[in-house]
């Protein structure tokens, strides 16, 4: 799971690089210490057709760099398989914020595939204990033009997950 992948990554660092990363996990694991899953969903056409065979990768943004924490293909429906990440207590989303902690952790969220046009979210909110799914609207590529920007999407301040 991504909480035993993470902490094993801190085994023996070497480096200043490593030992920043390290303290950037463990800073990460200590305000995260339950987890949420999400789920991606990839379709096209207003939802007419799921687009199985993406390639979906969730990452980790830290100060120190992004950790990979999935990399896999949807199936035939279009969906990813449930991802396990870590989040905070679900306590903090029980009670006003008040300026403190977000109840919610944030991911970044790419997808590709051959014949659409690649996808970047941003700041992808996980909640403890709950399923958040991403849902994501392909835009087939046009045959004989170059390769497309990927098209960026910023969750936060988004009303829905």
């Amino acid at each position: 799971d991504t909480v035993n992948f993470l902490r094993n990554s801190c085994n023996s660092p070497s480096t200043d690089d490593q030992r920043r990363r390290c303290r950037d996990i463990t800073s990460f694991l200590s305000a995260n210490p339950e987890t949420g899953t999400l789920r991606i969903e990839t379709f096209a056409s207003d939802r007419a057709f799921a687009v199985p065979s993406a390639r979906v990768m969730v990452f980790l943004p830290l100060d120190s760099g992004n950790i990979t924490l999935y990399d896999g293909i949807t199936d035939i429906s279009g969906s990813s398989e449930r991802i396990i990440l870590p989040a905070p207590s679900r306590s903090l989303s029980m009670s006003p914020n008040n300026g403190k902690a977000l109840p919610f952790s944030t991911y970044t969220v790419y997808i590709e595939h051959p014949s659409f046009v690649r996808a970047l979210f941003n700041n992808v909110p996980v909640f403890s204990g709950i399923e958040s799914v991403q849902p994501v609207q392909m835009l087939a590529k046009v045959e004989g033009l170059s390769e497309p920007d990927p098209i960026i999407v910023n969750e936060s301040g988004s009303s829905t997950l």
